[in-house]
């Protein structure tokens, strides 16, 4: 009984490790991204918002 418990858990555990993988991959794509975006400004269609994108990542290193 205890074995197939810790079976149990184990697998969640690796579900939830996979979860995490795949969340923070993305992240990471998005991160990627807003750089790229904030590095070359021309890709974006609509450079008047330019100050506002950098309030909204300054808020983003504040978390």
């Amino acid at each position: 009984m205890l074995e197939i418990l810790f079976l149990r858990t184990l697998a969640y555990n690796d579900f939830l490790v996979r979860l995490l993988m795949i969340l923070t991959s993305l992240w990471l794509i998005v991160i990627v991204g807003y750089c790229l975006l904030y590095v070359y400004p021309g890709f974006y269609p609509l450079p008047k918002q330019h100050h506002e994108r950098q309030r909204g990542s300054s808020q983003l290193l504040a978390l």
